[in-house]
């Protein structure tokens, strides 16, 4: 299984592979850029919070008009539950929510300024929508690519069971991706420290989540990377041709996020809900992952011990639907 793991890591050489991470890294670029962009705006809404709520939170409120208007007084108890207590008391947590937004903002910014923090958005950007089709092109390229270029029967006669063939191409696919991360990182780490070096951004209080949490993203991304190699691979192998599995691939991200946005109430069937239920308690504000997935909130996955039995399922269900085809079907070239 060595020299098979060994003669497949030589086949994931080639131009495909150098592209996808091209793309991967650029677009990592841009995402820090963006979370730090966002950081410096929250500093300064942060720093100017105390005297721009001072100067709403006085004064009075008027509500309704007419012969009906209330005026209501901030700083002045009402009853519990009376019309101004409901209108002061909304307007204060909306102000506080907002103001808590602008923190963890800033702090997510500042941590993403440390080499192990930045791993957040190394292991985000693998696993967001750009990293599934990217995943989904290598598999395309690396298992369709057999039947594409007529090498399935020869890639058969050095190994004839076809379930470990194709188990030992999602692995070399998986492994590849995990090293393409691994580069991702490192750059990000350079870009993570070229900004604490120019535009510092200092903790504005303290973090939900610290800098260990880039390590925790990193291996969590780890796990959701090895389901879309099995999915990849089982979907390139039913197939059995680069076109075929590029669209196929295409067809079930963007219809994953069509469910998330049109059907919620069968959110089940798209795995976009287990990778961002997965995902999504890496840090308060689910860095990168919400930006580039739809959240985890909008399928209703609170834990991330349902979005991990949700990918178990799918990657169950590729390898034995994928396994069973492979297996039962001729190969013709």
């Amino acid at each position: 299984m060595r020299h098979m793991l060994s003669a497949e890591m030589l086949k994931l050489r080639r131009p495909l592979s150098l592209a996808v991470l091209l793309l991967a890294a650029v677009f990592a670029g841009f995402a820090i850029h963006a979370e730090q962009s966002a950081g410096r705006s929250a500093m300064a809404a942060v720093a100017g919070a105390p005297s721009e709520l001072a100067s709403i939170e006085t004064g009075t409120v008027t509500i309704g008009s007419g012969a009906d208007a209330v005026s209501c007084t901030y700083g002045r108890r009402y009853p519990a539950g009376s019309v101004c207590d409901q209108e002061l008391s909304g307007v204060i947590s909306s102000n506080a929510k907002i103001l808590l937004n602008y923190e963890q903002t800033q702090n997510a910014a500042h941590l993403e300024q440390s080499p192990l923090g930045v791993g957040v958005q190394a292991g985000a950007v693998m696993t967001s929508m750009l990293g599934f089709l990217l995943v989904m092109l290598l598999a395309a390229g690396h298992v369709g690519g057999e039947w594409t270029h007529r090498t399935a029967r020869t890639m058969l006669a050095g190994q004839p069971r076809r379930v470990l063939a194709i188990a030992v191409k999602a692995l070399s696919l998986w492994l590849v991706c995990v090293a393409g991360m691994a580069v991702i990182w490192l750059e990000l780490a350079v870009f993570a420290w070229f900004y604490r070096e120019n535009a510092p951004i200092p903790l504005d209080s303290q973090p939900a989540f610290n800098t260990m949490a880039g390590l925790i993203v990193v291996g969590k991304a780890c796990v959701v990377l090895a389901v879309y190699a099995l999915l990849g691979s089982a979907l390139a192998a039913v197939t059995r041709g680069v076109l075929g599995a590029v669209v196929t691939g295409l067809s079930v991200g963007f219809g994953s996020v069509a469910v998330g946005y049109f059907l919620p109430g069968v959110s089940a069937i798209a795995f976009t809900r287990w990778v961002t239920g997965y995902m999504g308690l890496a840090s308060p504000r689910m860095i990168g992952t919400t930006s580039y997935w739809i959240t985890a909130a909008q399928f209703g996955v609170s834990t991330v011990g349902e979005g991990l039995l949700g990918l178990a399922v799918i990657a169950g269900i590729s390898v034995l639907v994928g396994g069973y085809l492979f297996h039962r079907a001729d190969v013709l070239v």
